[in-house]
């Protein structure tokens, strides 16, 4: 088994490269699977322990993330798996959260890169020039939800008890005010940052560091497989027919709850309920498409008298759910 590992802070892109390359391998022939890091199948972490995880000190934590990498042994039947940001944006970050003491967590990774060292691993972080400025776009892009899930998962850590102490009554553990990251989740991510150029630098196995300026994701993505040594790939493009049958407002029938299908006259996009587009990348024939950047695949039965878009994921959340919608204005 070949281990792809895609890390980075969040909204650096590694769910949308890790899909990129999957569907490269897939193209070409061979079985590969992409977990993403809240895949409930996930072999590694499961993001469900994610609150239980937050309750034990560092080296009970160090133990459970090993135990974790140590399973994906003989576990995957795929000549491909590609995971995304689960070594060092959840492991590494919830090490940092408890305030694990650094030679604990040089400990960790090199045990952790022991248990994979078969797999012809390769790693990948994904970097933004700017962390201050990535977080603020990041935070005006995901909406000030987003932003106060992140301060509350770290409100009460170690690190934020910490980083209140050293920076003084004049650096409260406040909520974000309105669309953006409160300074005690920049000031996690920066330390993050810094601590992951470390390990990088130690990392006993193939690793890179791609830095990525502006907005010039399709570059990323065709370096990272470059760096991977990936295939070739090129996606279909629906028809202009099935574009405009695709075309329209869906209500779920088991969740009631409502997507809209747009195009740009070459592509199809998935608005979600709270208005975010996402792109749907043709997948093997012109009515299926995987949602870009989330394991959810959609399937359209388009009739005269009934359409009908079938969406499948290996979660749930927010803007992706397991569930048949109907066009509305249908019978």
């Amino acid at each position: 088994m070949r281990l792809i590992l895609i890390d980075g802070l969040p909204g650096t892109g590694k769910s949308v490269t890790a899909q990129h390359l999957a569907l490269r391998f897939r193209g070409a022939g061979q079985t590969v699977r992409w977990f993403h890091e809240r895949d409930l199948a996930h072999p590694v972490f499961s993001f469900r322990h994610l609150a239980e995880l937050r309750h034990q000190d560092g080296r009970q934590l160090a133990e459970r993330l090993i135990a974790g990498w140590q399973r994906l042994d003989g576990a995957e039947q795929e000549e491909i798996v590609i995971l995304d940001g689960t070594l060092l944006n959840l492991g590494l970050g919830m090490l940092l959260a408890m305030r694990t003491p650094f030679d604990r967590i040089c400990q960790t990774m090199d045990a952790i890169a022991a248990a994979i060292r078969a797999h012809d691993s390769a790693l990948v972080y994904l970097s933004p020039a700017s962390i201050p400025q990535h977080l603020v776009a990041l935070g005006a892009n995901r909406g000030s939800q987003w932003g106060y899930a992140m301060h509350r998962m770290l409100e009460q850590s170690p690190f934020a008890t910490d980083w209140q102490h050293r920076a003084g009554a004049g650096a409260p553990v406040t909520a974000p005010d309105g669309d953006g990251v409160s300074p005690l989740v920049l000031a996690f991510w920066e330390h993050q940052h810094a601590v992951v150029g470390q390990l990088m630098a130690r990392w006993p196995l193939a690793a890179a560091t791609y830095v990525r300026h502006g907005a010039d994701w399709s570059g990323m993505q065709e370096q990272v497989a470059t760096l991977v040594a990936a295939p070739g790939w090129t996606p279909t493009r629906p028809s202009v027919s099935v574009l405009l049958a695709c075309l329209g407002a869906y209500r779920g029938v088991r969740s009631g709850r409502r997507v809209t299908i747009t195009t740009d006259g070459t592509t199809l996009y998935l608005q979600h309920a709270d208005g975010v587009v996402t792109r749907l990348i043709p997948n093997g024939d012109d009515t299926s498409a995987v949602v870009e950047g989330l394991p959810a695949a959609v399937h359209f039965h388009v009739g005269s008298d009934r359409s009908i878009l079938q969406m499948t994921t290996a979660f749930d959340n927010d803007r992706v759910i397991t569930d048949e919608f109907e066009r509305e204005g249908h019978a």
